[in-house]
């Protein structure tokens, strides 16, 4: 990968060299491919080559790329291709956000990270799902607390 020369510059000053270096071989290293799952549409886990994102429950690190888009599983949303790091947010969302909160999601991207929070609810409090499930007489799924 060619990085233009003022990038290269002033990052080798910010990181000086030894940092710098461990950069550029991380940028010649294959991307990390994760997924989360949906609890509201599945339960299940990857099969075989998957480590756990520690910071996610339904996170999870592949192996390799596979080829998502002929999988009718993503196409129905029992999982999402997910960069693990924007599973954070549930980290975040379980150690501080313990009563019914109204949220908005200004990220402006399509990153599923918005439905991690209805993935959690408040302690002893119905998901999103299921309050919206009870209003319509849905079946709810599987609860998620």
């Amino acid at each position: 990968m060619t990085l233009p020369e003022e990038f290269t510059t002033y990052t080798r000053a910010l990181m000086g060299e030894e940092r710098f270096a461990r950069f550029l071989g991380a940028l010649d290293e294959p991307a990390p491919v994760s997924i989360r799952v949906n609890p509201f549409k599945a339960e299940a886990t990857p099969e075989t080559g998957a480590d756990r994102v520690v910071w996610c429950r339904g996170g999870y690190y592949l192996d390799s790329r596979p080829a998502f888009t002929f999988d009718p599983l993503l196409h129905a949303g029992a999982y999402y291709v997910q960069e693990a790091s924007s599973m954070f947010i549930d980290h975040v969302v379980r150690q501080f956000v313990h009563v019914p909160v109204t949220a908005l999601d200004l990220c402006a991207a399509p990153g599923r990270q918005d439905d991690v929070s209805a993935c959690r609810p408040a302690r002893g409090e119905p998901s999103l799902q299921q309050r919206a499930s009870s209003e319509t007489g849905a079946d709810p799924g599987p609860r998620t607390s």
